[in-house]
């Protein structure tokens, strides 16, 4: 009998114990949402001294941005300290192939967040790309030009131009969700 008992009152603890363990455990703290921030871009007019001149003789076959072009993130280390909305203006200098070749500020003022915030842009836009912007001289006729194993016929002579567009990025928190927007970039011409 006493073996019963012992075997029983073993195995009560082996019960007992871990109900009273759980019991004594303190739950895990929730995690805190992760706090996020909403950029913009929208493009700005460009003075008309900067555009390409048109003609009677010249039509131009407009750069489109490619769709899968990324918009800047919200630098992490910023999100913190709840920054104020924040614009930073860029210029976009696009090469002939449609590559951007640079960005630079438009900006007047620094600081040390605005400069994160236009390094952040730097690092995005730098990766975009455009279909060229190409001008047609309508006075050669019609041409036809073979790349990538493809042909294309122009009803002029193309030439593909470099250009820039400028846009400002607008970096904001909204209740700690992110979000970004983009209104699609037109070459200045």
């Amino acid at each position: 009998m006493e073996l019963r008992f012992g075997s029983y009152t073993g195995l009560s603890c082996w019960i007992v114990l871990p109900i009273l363990a759980a019991c004594s455990s303190v739950p895990p703290a929730p995690t805190p949402p992760a706090t996020q921030g909403d950029v913009k871009a929208q493009e700005l007019a460009v003075p008309a001294s900067q555009r390409y001149e048109h003609s009677a003789n010249v039509e131009y076959i407009q750069a489109l941005a490619y769709p899968e072009n990324v918009m800047p993130a919200y630098p992490a280390e910023l999100l913190a300290r709840r920054l104020p909305p924040t614009t930073v203006t860029v210029r976009l200098v696009v090469g002939p192939d449609g590559t951007v070749a640079g960005v630079e500020s438009l900006d007047p003022t620094t600081t040390p967040e605005r400069d994160r915030l236009f390094e952040v842009v730097r690092e995005a836009c730098l990766r975009w790309k455009f279909s060229p912007l190409v001008r047609l001289d309508l006075d050669a006729g019609p041409t036809t030009v073979v790349e990538d194993g493809g042909a294309t016929t122009y009803k002029g002579r193309p030439t593909a131009l470099p250009f820039h567009l400028d846009y400002a990025f607008n970096f904001s928190q909204h209740d700690g969700r992110p979000q970004v927007d983009m209104l699609p970039g037109k070459p200045v011409q």
